[in-house]
């Protein structure tokens, strides 16, 4: 793995971590010591280079604050992922991870699994693989309520399915 490459410790001589952001401590190309580490990527990961290899940034502050790499995916709980506050991030599973979904740009109904079907409303949840039908409602907001029914039943995040332009869930 890549990530073994970087140790706690070099990254503590290169880095300075201060509310989720890394500084550098030591001048690393021409980059000043004391200026801010790392840039923004198309894909919302801010990304540092370190000895010639890029690292996700969030995972580098994880790796400073508790001396060794995560122990699988590190979900930003707010859907910021640019926001490597360390209070923002915490160890899950793929599963927890896609259970804390921003709302795709893609969705047309403002909710996820909610569709319009036939003059209804369908609601669909996938949970550990598995597709689950949930019902078709005459009314959108019936057919939301079912959606967040089971995604709490299901112990989904409550922050899935927020909007991606200001963090706030639906309803």
């Amino acid at each position: 793995m890549v990530e073994s490459k970087l140790t706690a410790d070099r990254a503590r001589d290169i880095f300075e971590y201060r509310d989720g952001r890394l500084f550098y401590r030591i001048r690393v190309n021409k980059k000043l010591a004391g200026s801010q580490a790392g840039s923004l990527q198309s894909d919302g990961y801010v990304r540092v280079k370190v000895d010639g290899r890029a690292y996700r940034a969030h995972r580098v502050v994880w790796l400073i604050i508790h001396g060794s790499w995560p122990d699988g995916f590190l979900d930003h709980i707010n859907g910021d992922c640019a926001d490597n506050r360390i209070e923002n991030l915490r160890v899950a599973t793929n599963q927890q991870n896609q259970q804390n979904r921003q709302i795709t740009v893609t969705n047309r109904t403002g909710a996820i699994g909610v569709t319009r079907e036939n003059n209804a409303w369908r609601a669909r949840i996938k949970v550990a693989g598995k597709k689950i039908d949930l019902g078709r409602y005459q009314l959108f907001d019936e057919a939301f309520a079912a959606r967040k029914a089971a995604e709490s039943l299901h112990g989904f995040h409550p922050n899935h399915g927020r909007s991606r332009a200001n963090g706030v869930l639906h309803g």
